[in-house]
């Protein structure tokens, strides 16, 4: 027999446990998909029943609807998926002693096998790169699989090869139907072109201007000056802040003893005596840093040249350094 008759292919529906335990909802699908694949088969809608088979198959997979679908692969023409699929069904019909279904599955794969349709793919005589890829119809090969011949199923065939720097070799075969036997000779692969560099000309390298000489000096030193005057107005709130306080505490204390005061007396003078000390500190910080903001202005390097002479002197009586300057 060449093909199985349908009173075997219906022997062999009951398919057997999956690997899986799918929940009950998929084996429900599953049965349905089958269902319409043998309906399908029956009205010779092969493509649309290959579908369903494979869909049944992906959700619950077992011996009955692998024959199924080998046999709707065949009759649709596709003798090499048809064969590889019955070889695997009579393997697994071997495996759980069904000797029947093995015997079929077998019966079916010999007979297909002398139909096969077949495709070499020869390599270039120097050999294709290091790092190749090969695929046929979308699917990975290895690259040993060059030389030999493959079964195929009769058609067009897409081929593509691909390796690091070199151009994507893309070849197309129509194989007939078989028994038949083709080879393709595989052109040696194109290097890459390398990608453009693009160099920018010296001219056109934004420049960065070139700092003034001596113009972060200038910059601390505007800044040490503008705390200085900071610190001088609030020495200047703190001292009328302590004023206050002091008049506030002769209320509290004796006319011709001013040291001779009550509690709050007390602590307001306290508090005066605290803004007081705090003022002074601030008023000599000022000082201090309004100094070295003027140094760090009169010293700062500048692009024309510069004569300066400093001379300072202190305020009779005071803790003021007063420096003056010509540049």
């Amino acid at each position: 027999m060449r093909r199985v008759s349908w009173a075997l292919a219906g022997q062999l529906l009951v398919a057997l446990p999956a690997n899986g335990a799918p929940a009950p909802t998929e084996k429900a699908a599953a049965e349905a998909l089958f269902q319409e694949g043998t309906t399908l088969m029956a009205e010779r809608k092969y493509a649309a029943a290959c579908a369903k088979f494979e869909a049944s198959q992906a959700i619950e997979s077992g011996l009955g609807v692998k024959l199924w679908l080998a046999d709707c692969y065949d009759r649709e023409g596709r003798t090499a998926s048809a064969w590889a699929l019955f070889s695997e069904a009579a393997a697994l019909a071997h495996q759980s002693g069904q000797t029947e279904r093995e015997h079929a599955a077998s019966e079916r794969g010999a007979d297909l096998e002398r139909r096969l349709s077949k495709l070499e793919l020869k390599a270039p005589p120097a050999g294709l790169p290091a790092g190749v890829s090969v695929t046929l119809n979308g699917v990975a090969i290895p690259y040993a699989s060059l030389g030999s011949s493959l079964p195929v199923d009769p058609g067009p065939q897409r081929i593509v090869f691909e390796a690091p720097g070199y151009r994507t070799l893309r070849l197309q075969a129509q194989v007939p139907a078989g028994p038949s036997s083709m080879s393709v000779q595989v052109p040696a692969l194109a290097p890459a072109p390398e990608a453009t560099r693009a160099v920018t000309p010296v001219a056109d390298v934004p420049r960065h201007a070139e700092p003034k000489p001596g113009a972060t000096q200038r910059t601390l030193g505007w800044a040490l000056g503008g705390l200085g005057v900071l610190s001088f107005a609030g020495s200047g709130v703190l001292a009328l802040r302590a004023h206050s306080l002091d008049q506030q505490s002769h209320a509290h204390c004796l006319v011709d003893e001013p040291n001779a005061c009550d509690a709050e007396g007390a602590s307001l003078r306290g508090q005066a005596s605290t803004y007081g000390n705090v003022a002074t500190g601030a008023f000599i910080a000022g000082a201090t840093l309004t100094t070295t903001g003027i140094v760090f202005l009169l010293t700062a390097p500048s692009s024309h040249k510069k004569q300066i002479g400093l001379s300072g002197h202190s305020v009779p009586g005071g803790g003021i350094v007063v420096i003056s300057g010509k540049l």
